[in-house]
């Protein structure tokens, strides 16, 4: 990432306020702000709860206070609340409104979907259409109107992916078919758009919310057994990692990263 100082930087982050969201709202003060002085920052924070995004709104202000902040509470479990979401974001940023010199979206929001019970007693289609609205249809939208209608000289995608995009768990059905859509979604984003720096991350077993209701409600005594032995890693180290991969810059557009790969390295 070759941002100099002097440059406008407009981060967009759906999930972003609370567990590995905040922490990378938190980085983007920290790191672009505070130790970069990137001239302007402007921080979209997109989450359901009104009140999460204030408080995390508040720990980015006490880290950079310059940073411009935009707090848009929706549901991205709602087919109107995207199209609202949208609207939103091209009366803030379209219409003849000034060009960044990067844009970057953090395609970040997700949950892990009803692990109470198997994929064969799924049997309502509305529960199961809000959770791909949230998994799938929002990523698309989304990426859509972020790589066709914002203007700036470098756009950047981050998709948060997971090693469940790829590799089976039983219980996982829901959260492992919403993240592997999302993860081909976006690297064939990186073949259609060659002018868009794609990136998928996998950021590891976090210790989150999404965490604790897994180790709780999970339904197959396997498959939550080897969550209680498995090493959760701060989202702030996961994030860590993340932004130095961007610093870098050396990724294939629409490459696969999990965050093991580059601390085996280390």
């Amino acid at each position: 990432m070759s941002l100099k100082d002097k440059s406008s930087l407009l981060c967009i982050v759906t999930g972003g306020s609370k567990g590995f969201g905040r922490a990378i709202s938190l980085e983007v003060c920290k790191e672009w702000g505070v130790n970069r002085r990137i001239q302007k920052i402007v921080l979209v924070l997109v989450a359901r709860d009104k009140m999460t995004l204030e408080n995390t709104a508040a720990e980015c202000k006490s880290i950079y206070n310059d940073v411009t902040l935009y707090l848009l509470s929706h549901d991205l479990s709602d087919h109107d609340s995207i199209l609202t979401l949208i609207e939103e974001l091209n009366a803030l940023f379209c219409h003849g409104k000034e060009q960044f010199t990067e844009v970057m979206l953090f395609a970040n929001a997700g949950r892990v979907g009803d692990v109470s019970k198997p994929i064969s007693s799924h049997f309502d289609p509305k529960i199961l259409q809000k959770y791909f609205n949230l998994m799938l249809t929002s990523n698309i939208l989304i990426s859509s109107w972020f790589t066709s209608e914002l203007k700036s000289v470098k756009k950047t995608i981050i998709f948060v992916s997971s090693l469940l995009a790829i590799q089976p768990y039983a219980g996982f059905s829901l959260y492992s078919a919403g993240k592997a859509g999302g993860h081909m979604l976006f690297r064939c984003m990186a073949e259609e758009n060659p002018e868009v720096r794609v990136l998928v991350y996998s950021p590891g077993p976090l210790q989150t919310d999404m965490t604790d209701d897994v180790l709780k409600n999970m339904c197959f005594k396997k498959t939550q057994e080897r969550f209680t032995q498995m090493k959760f890693l701060k989202p702030e180290f996961s994030v860590s990692i993340l932004f130095g991969i961007l610093k870098d810059d050396k990724y294939k557009s629409g490459e696969y990263i999990d965050i093991y790969d580059i601390i085996k390295q280390e």
